[in-house]
C-alpha cells in the first residue's frame, strides 16, 4: 500500500515522539530504517485534484496511514494548515478530543492495529472560492498503549483539474442529484484499500467524482405517490433518454442485463465495470473517459469504435446491475480498467432549481441533494 499514492508532491513528513530534543531527534532519523519503529502517511490519490467554481473549492483525498510501531495506536487530533504560494499561513483547522462531545468522534475506525494500515477521509474537504490552497499540511496525533503520543506530517500541493472538456448534463429532463461525491456519498467513500475491495482487482476509487442523476417531477419525486418502488416503469427516469456529455470515441458497450436492480458479485473479477450492468464508454480528446452506467437493457443507439458528439442520443436511463432505482449513473474516470481512478468534472449551461429561485449557470459544480436542468 506504501506505493498506492506515487507522484504527489509532497512537503516534508515524519515521526514526532512527543519526547525530550535528542530522542525526538533520533525517532525522526531512524524512522524509515528496515524494522524500527516508525509511523508513516500517504496523501492520495495522486494528483489530488481541487473541484473549482464561482462558488466553491472541493478537496477530494484521502489520508493513509501505515503504523509500524508494535503496539497500537489510537488517533485523537488532525490538524490542516494551508499555506499559499509564498508559504505564508492562510487557514488552520483541526478535530480534536477537547468538550463535552469531542469532533475527533466524527471521525470512525481511529484505532490501528501494530502493522496496520488505516485509511482516513480528509473531513477539511470545502472552502470558499478564491482562497489560496497551494499547500496543504496534515499532521495526525496518536495515542500509543503506554500513553505516549507520536504524530506524523505530510504535505501535498493540490491540482487543479485535468483539461476536460466543459459537460452538458447527460439527461435533459429535471434532476436530483441523489447521490454525487461530497464527503458523506457513498461514491466518495468506497474504499479501494479495503481488502474486501482489493479481492476483486480494484485499485483506485474511480467513484471518486460521480453522480447518481433522478428524473423527478416538480415536486422532487422520482414517482407518482402510491407507486410501488419495485415498479420500475413508474419511476419518472425509466426509459428517458441519455446523451452524450461530451464528444469523443465510444470504447465500450454493454446492453444485455436485466433492469433487475442487480449483478453478480464475482463478475468485477472479469470486468470493474460490472456492476453498472448496461453502460456506454466514451473516451474524450484529453484521454478521459465517460462512464454512463445502469442503463436500460436494450436500450444503446452507439457502438463501440463510433465517434460521437456532445448531444448525441446513446441509451436510456435503465435499473439494470447495482442499482436501487431507476437513475443514471454518471462518472469521469482515467480508464476502464481495475486501475482506473476518478476525474473531476464541471458543467456548463444548466439551471439551479431552488424552489421559487432559478439559477442560470454558464458553469459550475453541481453534488448531492441539487436539484438541476440542463438548458439545451
Amino acid at each position: 500500500m506504501a506505493g498506492r499514492f506515487p507522484g504527489n508532491r509532497t512537503c516534508a513528513g515524519g515521526v514526532l515522539p512527543r519526547n525530550r530534543t535528542m530522542t525526538a531527534l533520533f525517532a525522526f532519523l531512524f524512522a524509515f530504517l528496515p524494522g524500527a519503529d516508525s509511523l508513516q502517511l500517504r496523501i492520495g490519490p495522486a494528483p489530488a485534484y481541487i473541484e473549482r467554481d464561482a462558488k466553491r473549492q472541493v478537496l477530494n483525498l484521502d489520508l493513509l496511514v501505515q503504523n509500524r510501531y508494535p503496539d497500537t495506536l489510537t488517533l485523537v487530533a488532525l490538524k490542516l494548515r494551508v499555506r499559499d504560494r509564498s508559504g505564508r499561513p492562510v487557514l488552520e483547522r483541526f478535530v480534536d478530543g477537547n468538550g463535552l462531545h469531542p469532533s475527533i468522534q466524527t471521525i470512525p475506525d481511529r484505532v490501528v492495529p501494530p502493522g496496520a494500515d488505516a485509511l482516513f477521509f480528509n473531513p477539511f474537504h470545502q472552502f470558499e472560492a478564491g482562497l489560496p490552497l497551494d499547500t496543504l499540511e496534515f499532521e495526525l496525533h496518536f495515542t500509543r498503549t503506554d500513553g505516549s503520543e507520536v504524530s506524523v506530517r505530510q504535505g501535498v500541493h493540490p491540482a487543479t483539474g485535468p483539461g476536460t472538456p466543459l459537460l452538458d448534463l447527460p439527461v435533459a429532463e429535471r434532476l436530483l442529484v441523489y447521490d454525487g461525491h461530497d464527503y458523506y456519498a457513498h461514491h466518495r467513500r468506497f474504499q479501494a484499500d479495503d481488502p474486501r475491495i482489493r479481492a476483486f482487482g480494484l485499485k483506485g476509487n474511480f467513484m471518486r467524482f460521480s453522480y447518481d442523476f433522478l428524473v423527478v417531477d416538480a415536486q422532487g419525486a422520482g414517482q407518482p405517490s402510491g407507486a410501488s418502488p419495485d415498479s420500475m416503469r413508474s419511476w419518472f427516469g425509466f426509459g428517458v433518454t441519455v446523451r452524450a456529455a461530451a464528444a469523443g470515441e465510444v470504447i465500450a458497450v454493454s446492453d444485455t442485463a436485466l433492469d433487475d436492480r442487480s449483478f453478480n458479485v464475482d463478475d468485477l473479477h472479469r470486468s470493474a465495470l460490472a456492476l453498472y450492468g448496461n453502460y456506454v464508454a466514451v473516451r474524450h480528446r484529453d484521454g478521459s473517459v465517460a462512464l454512463y452506467g445502469h442503463l436500460r437493457q436494450g436500450s444503446a443507439r452507439v457502438r463501440k469504435g463510433d465517434r460521437i458528439s456532445t448531444g448525441t442520443p446513446i441509451a436510456a436511463v435503465g435499473a439494470s446491475g447495482s442499482a436501487l432505482m431507476p437513475h443514471l449513473h454518471f462518472e469521469l474516470r482515467t480508464g476502464t480498467g481495475h486501475e482506473a481512478e476518478g476525474l473531476p468534472s464541471t458543467f456548463r449551461n444548466f439551471r439551479r432549481l431552488q424552489g421559487s429561485r432559478v439559477i442560470r449557470e454558464k458553469e459550475g459544480l453541481v453534488d448531492s441533494g441539487e436539484l438541476v436542468q440542463a438548458v439545451r
